[in-house]
């Protein structure tokens, strides 16, 4: 690069972007801490008790339309600052996201929460995340979702956390785009998003000479439909295969086709499932008559509902 470019060395690399890089004989640790300080001084929260989470578990926060009103502009940029902080904070991503969701018309009850989570870092200002030179080349990825958690539109939201061998590269909590309406279903959508993340990564290691080998280790939180465990392989081999593995979820229950194309382009590149046609023809399926398949599928296994005075 010397060759192309002006360059000067500056000596090795401690900060960048308010980003604190500390290189050891180990691996290398980035933090915000000097940030993170700043930012809880610009609110002026240095002297408010610390708390151990960044957000209640027990008190989803609404629109809260009774609510009384507080200055916009200023809890804007509290989000503002946040958003930044989570590029070495992944335990806060979830956390900011909600609250970012009521920046048109906060409240009071959105303030305090988006104080909690500056009081959390208050108490974790030296946390960031340590990249060990001690691992290897593997992706693994974690999936996982809540079921209608949005209490306005009752949307799920989606995370995931990614890792090539040991250390932590991506991660998003976002929420979901469409209604779920069974937990299968969200679980489903995030699983889809997180593919899509992991082929990615798979793609990318490739373009840069590392091959993957034939495995992706994904892991992802099961869900349960009368009584009987159901599994994303299975569904995704129903979907794709057009066999029925085990009985799909209640009724009602419906997969953005996007969803099912990123799970299978994942179960496919790690010899899970092999791609079958269907059964009157040799050719590969198309985009309609895919569609189509997933349809009849789902309404065939979709259990009928009773009338009124049944039992």
């Amino acid at each position: 690069m010397e060759s192309e470019f002006e360059m000067s060395m500056c000596g090795e690399l401690t900060f960048f972007l308010g980003m604190q890089v500390k290189q050891l004989d180990t691996g290398i640790f980035l933090s915000q801490t000097k940030y993170a300080e700043n930012l809880i001084k610009k609110f002026g929260l240095e002297s408010k008790k610390m708390v151990t989470n960044p957000m209640s578990t027990t008190t989803k926060l609404s629109e809260d339309l009774n609510g009384k009103s507080t200055d916009s502009t200023l809890y804007r940029s509290m989000i503002g600052s946040l958003l930044y902080l989570t590029a070495s904070r992944p335990d806060i991503s979830y956390s900011v996201g909600v609250c970012a969701r009521f920046q048109a018309n906060p409240k009071e009850s959105h303030l305090e929460a988006v104080k909690r989570i500056i009081r959390y870092i208050s108490g974790t200002i030296d946390c960031g995340i340590f990249y060990t030179f001690d691992t290897n080349i593997e992706i693994a990825g974690y999936s996982d979702a809540d079921w209608g958690g949005n209490l306005k539109d009752r949307k799920s939201t989606s995370g995931g956390c990614f890792f090539i061998g040991n250390n932590l590269v991506a991660w998003h909590s976002k929420k979901q785009n469409c209604i779920s309406l069974s937990t299968a279903e969200a679980e489903y959508v995030a699983a889809g998003s997180c593919c899509t993340q992991m082929l990615w990564m798979k793609q990318m290691l490739h373009d840069y000479g590392i091959s993957q080998g034939s495995f992706i280790n994904w892991f992802y939180s099961p869900w349960f439909a009368q009584s009987k465990q159901l599994d994303l392989v299975d569904i995704a081999a129903c979907l794709l295969q057009r066999k029925a593995v085990r009985p799909l979820p209640e009724p009602g229950f419906s997969i953005p086709a996007c969803s099912v194309h990123a799970i299978g382009a994942l179960l496919f590149a790690s010899h899970l499932l092999e791609p079958v046609a269907p059964e009157e023809s040799s050719d590969s399926i198309d985009e309609e008559e895919f569609l189509d398949t997933v349809t009849k599928l789902i309404e065939e296994f979709d259990v009928p509902s009773h009338s009124k005075g049944e039992k």
